[in-house]
């Protein structure tokens, strides 16, 4: 609906050379041009496919607000004249109906009250009986024989396959096979016009027919399948007839290609390639908004852009704007492809949020609004400070003046991913209680568009705070809620969170008495655990080149890689020691022994305190050694987000000491580099000077 909203504004533009606009039934503000057509047997069906949508016939029949007398004749005149047009439109017109118009258009005009519940009633059955009669027409026309179709003809056919409307329009027999061989046989053998200019032509003709047809291959792939190399050929044809044309009408036809993209939901890559092609040369046709559009249509398709010149530039012309001239869904839509390209900037991204922040636009901006933007700096790892404070400032204000019913569980999950990963501190101290509560009241009311994946999202990032609302916990480890994932898209990724989960609250919340999460459920994920545990050691150079090192230092079985933690699925380095701190042999414990491990209540915000402090050698007798990743830090910096937060402070909770290796540490930054000697020298000093260690 969003991308409905943005076209509205500028539909009109798209096409101003279009004879008739035929509508698809999906999507009532798209204009498609179509060609001149003067005999045609269904030019009147074109004709009704644009007013029976553009005059929005069926809200205008049911409004009947209480307005003054002279305000409701107008309005009833308004419906006479729609039936006047309806009538005009029929095939074979009929004198008794035309009868039956004139008289309730008489008793009308000359009535301001007293029968205007008479009056309305014969409007709508004179209007139900004339979209009745012409749909019997739509029907009947289109089963005729297809060979009689004239070139014209089946544009109109694909158009009106582009619709939904099935009681009215026979789409089985739109969708046939027959049909599109038909399509390309009148294509591949229609020879042009001699006194014509071959671009004029071209364009009043192919364009539609491009436009449609690629919807059409791509709403029946079967069609796609059959005729694929002949399909590719077409968008290469069909963008050198682009090239052709004037400014304004080459960007109408990127547009409406892009209408296409966005009403199928998926792409050609070769189409995308050309309309990225297209759009980085002519950058400077478009407005802010119709930019937005085009990253729209990239999202849905769902295609990467390649050029990171074109989203540079449409990140600076983003920031050059006034934002008050910006549509919100604007923003939206670019962030959603900034987010899915991966496009990292954060200078841009810090720029855009106290631009944004110091705006006019935080008045008027809803949680949904603000939702897209925020998930862009989350899945790129990019914290902005002004952003999360209005994200908090919006959140508290949604709570004060809406419903339960009226929030959507996407959105608030979609902030506490965010809050989670960051580690947000809130101003007010009873925003996490605030948002426990909702989540609740959210997750056991009835409602239709409950969905329990976001219940589970929303206590993992609570979970990453170090938060343990018992209710929401009961909540999502009964039984009856476990049963709503029986038909979970994403049931790999739910079977992480719910192993994380049960562990978590088995280690960090000692007091809980309540169901558990079934072993069922987890058993999948912990016979992977090895295999990717292999995988890890092979692939993270860095992590590797210091376990050779540290094993030559201190003996092969003083020093293991593996997952220290089963629920957290992350490979560390780990050394044992005695009393005179020197390391020891051991064999680590299977995977699944921490189930039963003894916990105590602890305060998790001073663990982390502890781990970035400066600290006195102190006696303890195992030390994990983390390689934290880029993904694991906010992007550029060394401070570790949500997930590897709640790591250490689990690993702090069973009694491990932690020896952090950020992404700018030397063994990392020059790990190709560092010969054997020289990482070992750096081990044995480091944990000599830190850690007490003795070799």
């Amino acid at each position: 609906m969003a991308a409905r909203r943005l076209l509205l504004s500028c539909a009109w533009k798209l096409s101003p050379c279009a004879t008739y606009r035929i509508y698809s039934i999906r999507d009532p503000i798209l204009p498609f041009p179509i060609v001149n057509v003067q005999n045609s047997s269904l030019l009147k069906i074109k004709m009704l496919h644009s007013v029976s949508i553009d005059t929005d016939d069926h809200q205008k029949l049911r409004n009947s607000s209480k307005d003054d007398s002279r305000s409701k004749l107008q309005r009833r005149s308004n419906h006479i004249q729609h039936l006047y047009k309806l009538y005009n439109l029929h095939l074979y017109q009929d004198k008794k109906l035309l009868a039956r118009i004139n008289k309730t258009a008489a008793q009308i005009e000359t009535s301001f009250g007293g029968s205007e519940d008479q009056n309305m009633s014969e409007l709508r059955r004179l209007y139900f009986i004339l979209c009745e009669s012409l749909n019997s027409h739509v029907r009947k026309s289109l089963r005729q024989d297809l060979q009689k179709c004239s070139y014209e003809d089946l544009l109109v056919l694909f158009s009106l396959a582009r619709g939904q409307d099935t009681p009215h329009f026979d789409l089985a027999f739109l969708f046939g096979e027959e049909l599109v061989r038909r399509a390309m046989a009148a294509e591949t053998n229609r020879e042009h016009q001699p006194n014509v200019p071959h671009y004029e032509l071209s364009f009043k003709n192919d364009v539609s027919y491009y436009i449609v047809f690629f919807g059409l291959c791509y709403e029946r792939k079967f069609v796609y399948l059959k005729f694929v190399s002949l399909f590719l050929t077409m968008i290469d044809n069909y963008f050198e007839l682009v090239e052709t044309l004037s400014d304004s009408m080459g960007k109408t036809c990127v547009m409406y290609s892009l209408l296409s993209i966005m009403a199928i939901g998926s792409s050609p890559p070769l189409l995308c390639e050309k309309l990225e092609q297209y759009v980085l040369k002519n950058l400077h046709l478009f407005s802010i908004n119709d930019l937005g559009f085009v990253c729209m249509g990239f999202f849905t398709s769902r295609t990467k852009v390649t050029s990171h010149e074109l989203m540079e530039k449409i990140a600076k012309a983003l920031l050059d704007k006034d934002f008050t001239a910006v549509e919100l869904m604007t923003f939206s839509y670019m962030f959603k492809t900034f987010r899915y390209t991966g496009y990292l900037s954060r200078k841009f991204y810090n720029e855009f949020g106290n631009k944004f922040v110091n705006s006019s636009l935080p008045e008027k901006c809803k949680l949904m609004d603000l939702m897209h933007i925020i998930q862009t700096y989350t899945n790129l790892h990019i914290y902005s400070e002004p952003m999360f404070r209005l994200l908090e400032k919006v959140l508290l204000q949604f709570f004060s003046k809406s419903k339960v019913f009226e929030f959507r569980d996407k959105d608030l999950s979609r902030v506490m991913e965010a809050f989670g990963t960051f580690l947000y501190e809130p101003r007010d101290p009873e925003l996490y209680s605030k948002v426990e509560q909702v989540a609740l009241n959210l997750a056991t009311k009835d409602r239709q568009h409950h969905y329990p994946g976001h219940t589970v999202d929303i206590l993992v990032s609570l979970v990453n705070l170090g938060r343990f609302p018992q209710q929401l916990v009961r909540l999502v480890f009964s039984p009856e809620f476990q049963n709503l994932f029986t038909d979970d898209s994403k049931a790999m990724e739910r079977d992480y969170q719910l192993l994380l989960l049960d562990r978590s609250v088995r280690l960090e919340m000692p007091q809980y008495s309540g169901p558990w999460i079934p072993i069922d459920r987890i058993t999948m994920f912990q016979k992977t655990a090895s295999k990717n545990e292999s995988k890890q050691k092979e692939h993270r150079y860095a992590l590797l080149r210091s376990f050779e090192a540290l094993k030559s230092l201190l003996g092969q079985d003083r020093v293991h890689c593996h997952c220290i933690l089963p629920h957290i699925n992350t490979v560390d380095i780990e050394i044992r020691l005695n009393k005179r701190m020197s390391p020891v042999s051991f064999t680590p414990e299977k995977v699944g022994s921490v189930r039963n491990h003894p916990s105590q209540g602890v305060d998790v915000h001073s663990l982390w305190s502890d781990i970035k402090k400066v600290k006195s050698p102190r006696q303890f007798d195992r030390l994990a050694i983390e390689f934290i990743g880029v993904n694991q830090c906010q992007r550029g910096l060394d401070i570790p987000l949500g997930p590897m937060h709640l790591k250490m402070r689990q690993l702090m909770k069973l009694g491990y000491e932690i020896c952090m290796v950020y992404p700018s540490d030397p063994v990392q930054v020059r790990a190709l580099d560092m010969s054997q000697k020289d990482l070992c020298d750096y081990w044995k000093k480091r944990l000599t000077e830190e850690y007490s260690i003795v070799f």
